[in-house]
């Protein structure tokens, strides 16, 4: 048997190195923020911002939902946070952060404020709304329909007359 004849050496086969990743990595992962950011704040100037009408329309069709005698107290809570934040937005009234009574009083001292004509009928609203939260009164599914209605009726003053009943008469 004749030896196999022995070969040279080849060439090193080179091995990269494994920092010039990192960094190729980290600017992949910039480009990508910066043009993520882009996209948001494009998206976010391109949309029209919703009206604080609007938002509590949103809410309180979220609130409808809610409409059953058992979830009472909840429904309470969504339709007065619904119209205390719609108040807050678009009079610049602190509404949202007071109990009632704060706001009332501020509201009766605020002789020229743009609430002040519905002052009885935000008066009733939020009382209603305060006894069914904190002295848990049960409302029937009519009665819970009636205040979502006085409760659209605030955000929507066109739909009532300023004592709360609708604009067609009944109630």
């Amino acid at each position: 048997m004749e030896p196999l004849p022995i070969r040279d050496i080849s060439a090193p086969i080179p091995i990269p190195d494994p920092s010039a990743w990192i960094g190729f990595l980290l600017v992949g992962s910039i480009v990508l923020a910066i043009a993520a950011l882009a996209v948001g704040f494009w998206r976010r100037r391109s949309a029209s911002p919703a009206s604080a009408e609007e938002r509590a329309l949103e809410r309180l069709g979220e609130a409808r939902a809610l409409i059953d005698p058992s979830r009472a107290r909840e429904f309470a809570f969504a339709v007065s946070t619904a119209v205390r934040f719609y108040i807050e937005e678009r009079f610049d009234e602190r509404a949202a952060h007071r109990t009632t009574d704060e706001f009332l009083r501020e509201l009766a001292l605020c002789e020229r404020s743009p609430l002040a004509a519905r002052r009885g009928l935000l008066e009733r609203f939020l009382a209603h709304c305060d006894l069914v939260k904190f002295a848990r009164l049960s409302l029937a599914r009519e009665e819970m329909e009636a205040l979502l209605e006085l409760a659209v009726g605030l955000v929507r003053p066109g739909d009532r007359r300023p004592d709360g009943e609708l604009a067609g008469g009944s109630r």
